[in-house]
């Protein structure tokens, strides 16, 4: 079992389209920072007696602490509605020794904002992480 935090940021810009006969023409700005948990399980293949190969499979809680969204007619008080957000991961990684490590996760799709589910805004990611464990 593993637990982890770490502190992400996020900033895109693109064109909304609520529907195929309204679009706004001006690129939207999103911004968003967030510290994120991580939660699950790793299984180890031992290589030798100092490496080490993982796989990892788990859940990220990320805490909203900055949302901004530019141009798109959203108030400040939509923004703050969904401060807790939920993805599943799956990773592959690399342990020197149970003290250095680096691993390569995969987020899959996670909606941003939930009350704009109805239209696309979900966000997937890969991250690289290397590490020593104290």
């Amino acid at each position: 079992m593993f637990v982890s935090a770490s502190y992400t940021s996020h900033k895109s810009e693109a064109t909304v389209i609520f529907n195929s006969s309204v679009q706004l023409t001006d690129p939207e700005e999103f911004e968003l920072s967030r510290l994120e948990t991580l939660l699950g399980a790793r299984h180890y293949v031992f290589l030798n007696d100092k490496s080490s190969i993982f796989l990892e499979a788990g859940s990220a809680f990320d805490f909203d602490f900055k949302t901004n969204i530019t141009g798109a007619g959203i108030s400040e008080s939509r923004l703050n509605e969904n401060k807790v957000n939920f993805a599943v991961l799956a990773g592959l990684g690399y342990s020197y020794n149970q003290k250095l490590y680096s691993r390569v996760n995969y987020y899959f799709d996670q909606n941003i904002l939930t009350f704009l589910a109805s239209y696309k805004n979900s966000l997937s990611r890969l991250s690289i992480t290397i590490g020593y464990k104290l």
